[in-house]
Formats: structure tokens, sequence, C-alpha cells
């Protein structure tokens, strides 16, 4: 397999290249593991998860400056059929001592920065819409009377 590109990813104004995304299979199956807690690591999230014969490579997110889980992670599947098995069998199992809830890993097209810009863009030319109405300060003063 040869190495990817780094994804170019942008928030808060900021910009930059996430080379972690080349450590994951193109073409898995990858579920969304909350409600994790601090005791669980890559290795416990793993060892949960590899009786499955699809199974790649599971991981646990944690803060960069703290070290402490995120509270979520993600395991991948090179299969559909054992990823919906592991989907059914492993929601509200014990990681650690919390259970787990598991849900489809989402991929977002916004972690692109030029597919995040076109949507701004896109959403700046709709213009607004569903909003709440008048703004308070905007609205005609209700009469404190019915003579007024």
């Amino acid at each position: 397999r040869a190495p990817r590109e780094p994804v170019l990813r942008g928030a808060a104004g900021e910009k930059w290249k996430d080379a972690t995304l080349a450590d994951w299979p193109d073409d898995d199956f990858r579920i969304f593991v909350g409600n994790i807690g601090n005791d669980a690591t890559d290795d416990l999230l793993t060892k949960s998860f590899q009786h499955y014969s699809a199974f790649n490579r599971a991981r646990v997110v944690r803060d960069k400056r703290s070290e402490k889980s995120r509270g979520y992670g993600f395991v991948s599947f090179s299969d559909s059929k054992e990823y919906v098995r592991a989907m059914s069998e492993m929601q509200g199992k014990y990681c650690g001592n919390r259970p787990m809830k598991l849900s489809k890993a989402q991929t977002h097209a916004y972690d692109d920065v030029e597919a995040m810009a076109r949507r701004d863009a896109k959403r700046q030319a709709q213009g607004g819409g569903g909003g709440r109405g008048v703004p308070p300060n905007k609205r005609p003063r209700a009469k404190k009377n019915w003579w007024d």
C-alpha cells in the first residue's frame, strides 16, 4: 500500500496537515465508540473487538495536552458483515468501567479545508432563513393599555 498524503484540515482560522488518517485503511467500515471512560486505552478497545475476524484496528482519542481520554474512539473492520455483527453484539457492552455506545462513524467532507470553504460560500449565497423572526430590538413596541 502506498503512503497516503496528509489531509489538510482547518478550524478556528488555522490550517494544518493531519497525517493520522494515513494509519487507517482506505476502504474500511468504521464504528464510532462513545461513552468510554478515562481508563480506556487503545489496547483495551482492541481486546474488546479483536475476536472479530475482520477487525483492523482500534484507537481511543486522547486530549493532546493532558493525554486523558476524550470519551470516544474508533474501531475499523474490513468486512461489512462483521462490522454489522459487531455493532449489534457490542452495543452496551463494557469497555473498562462504562458501557459503550456504538454508531456508524461519520466522515465529514468539511474535514477538507477546500470543501469547508465551498460549504460556507454556498450557505452565504443562500442567505439567511429559518431564523426566529424579528429580533427583539426591532419589534414594534407593544401597547401598554388598550386606549394607547
